[in-house]
């Protein structure tokens, strides 16, 4: 069954099984216009995407080689935490981490610096434009979305539960 999927999907395949994941993120990023630098040797590619509140790093990194290879998505915000409020943020960013299905929000206790990683096991080796775009734009979403409460709660002493409430989506009309 699984290979008859497999077989399905094939036309949407960024490339074929015996490119490397490296290639193929590096043909999708060629499709999509996305001005990138790379890194052969280190298998990760970096890149600016701007969102609607920040603009953000971003490194893709193309680890591993077949059968074990993978995919990680990773954005920084573009403010560092002040120490003082490192642990209200470090709260908020746990509240988002557990309504989150896809990806992660991590505080880096030394420095300050908020970052999102979503990664992707790519076991048989070929990547569908869908899956790349799924891993790269969740990234990129979930990063721009809590933006404003994170600022806000390092910045402006919101307490993490109503920064929180900052990054829900709206309510639909019938709720409200």
């Amino acid at each position: 069954m699984t290979q008859d999927i497999r077989d399905e999907l094939s036309d949407t395949a960024v490339q074929a099984a015996e490119v490397s994941v490296f290639e193929q993120v590096a043909a999708w990023l060629q499709a999509n216009d996305m001005s990138y630098s790379e890194n052969p040797e280190g298998r990760y590619f970096a890149l600016r995407v701007t969102g609607e509140h920040a603009d953000f790093q971003m490194t893709i990194d193309a680890a591993g080689e077949l059968p074990d290879a993978r995919l990680l998505v990773l954005a920084w915000y573009p403010v560092r935490v002040p120490e003082a409020r490192r642990p209200a943020v470090a709260d908020l960013l746990a509240r988002i981490n557990r309504s989150t299905w896809l990806g992660c929000m991590a505080l880096d206790s030394n420095d300050g610096v908020v970052s999102v990683r979503t990664a992707l096991p790519v076991d048989d080796g070929a990547l569908t434009e869908r899956q790349l775009e799924h891993v790269f734009y969740s990234t990129v979403n979930l990063a721009d979305r809590y933006l404003p409460g994170v600022c806000a709660t390092a910045f402006g002493g919101a307490v993490p539960d109503l920064a929180f409430e900052m990054g829900q989506a709206p309510a639909p009309a019938g709720l409200q």
